[in-house]
């Protein structure tokens, strides 16, 4: 029981360590964690009691879980609006850099942004892929031989494809 207790510890309080603006989730997570270590350290406290040992490490887990739960639960509050103000402010940045054809230009082997423009709308699908997998079928010489690949959509910059799709030929 007190090994459960120091890892739920262990995790509660580098959840709250982890800088990727979500501080409400991880104050949630905390009051769970917090919580799963004061029950399991007043467990191990009772089975001390029982044995008759004057053990602390029961009682220790228990109030380091009651620290954390109280700390999170403080925190809850400004927590909650600060990552209401992240995730508007993320997703206003994701829209404000979306991919764009024409910033890639040189990448895609054009020689201007005009050319690129121009081309990419006569497309209804651009995309970039990075192939996985690629093989070619044998056929007889003189023939055409049909080419199959494997591929994850990498950048969508135009139409229905999300990042990280299977593409299939």
């Amino acid at each position: 029981m007190v090994i459960l207790a120091w890892v739920s510890l262990f995790f509660g309080f580098v959840g709250l360590m982890i800088l990727d603006g979500q501080t409400f989730s991880h104050a949630i997570m905390g009051i769970f964690c917090g919580t799963v270590a004061i029950g399991s350290g007043l467990a191990c406290a009772r089975k001390d009691h029982a044995d008759g040992g004057r053990r602390w490490g029961g009682w220790g887990t228990a109030f380091l879980g009651l620290g954390l739960a109280v700390f999170c639960i403080i925190q809850l509050p400004s927590s909650y609006r600060f990552q209401e103000k992240f995730n508007i402010r993320s997703r206003e940045f994701n829209g404000r850099h979306r991919t764009n054809p024409t910033a890639d230009y040189h990448a895609l082997g054009f020689g201007d942004a005009t050319e690129a423009k121009t081309l990419f709308d006569t497309y209804k699908q651009v995309f970039t892929a990075q192939i996985s997998e690629d093989f070619w079928d044998e056929t007889t010489p003189h023939k055409y031989s049909f080419h199959h690949f494997t591929a994850s959509v990498i950048k969508s910059y135009k139409g229905d494809w999300k990042l990280g799709g299977n593409v299939f030929n």
